[in-house]
């Protein structure tokens, strides 16, 4: 039977988290493979989805959720907070992202009128567009 990735990833987490046989790190490790299993399956362009915030935040209720899996079989308490994980994390991220390509969006208008205005003083405006891809620098 097949599954949708996010199922399997639900799925795979909770087994990883049972058999996982070290208790230091052994959460981190977990989210990460989640992050890495979404990315390898093409569910995600890049490995942005940090589901540890959501973890932390509701410690109890997950740790409660993958126990009830492994004592019960209840896949779908567990299924259903994983899932609505993703989603709030998910909510959480856009926001931001949305924002920034807004800047961005707004940054490449200033540049294009400054230089249509020739305003831009030998400035080069491909210089200065590289800040939206690489918005970090060094002096050098």
């Amino acid at each position: 039977m097949t599954y949708h990735d996010l199922i399997n990833c639900g799925i795979s987490h909770a087994q990883f988290e049972t058999i996982h046989p070290f208790l230091d790190g052994k959460g981190r490790v977990g989210r990460l493979l989640i992050t890495f299993q979404l990315r390898e399956r093409e569910v995600l362009q890049k490995p942005l989805l940090y589901l540890s915030c959501f973890c932390k935040q509701n410690r109890a209720e997950c740790y409660d959720r993958l126990s009830t899996v492994r004592e019960n079989g209840d896949w779908e308490g567990w299924l259903r907070f994983f899932l609505t994980g993703v989603y709030e994390v998910s909510l959480s991220a856009a926001a931001p992202a949305r924002a920034v390509l807004d800047l961005q969006s707004s940054v490449r208008s200033e540049i294009s009128r400054r230089f249509l205005k020739n305003d831009a003083r030998g400035s080069s405006p491909a210089a200065l567009l590289t800040t939206c891809r690489q918005p970090v620098g060094t002096d050098r």
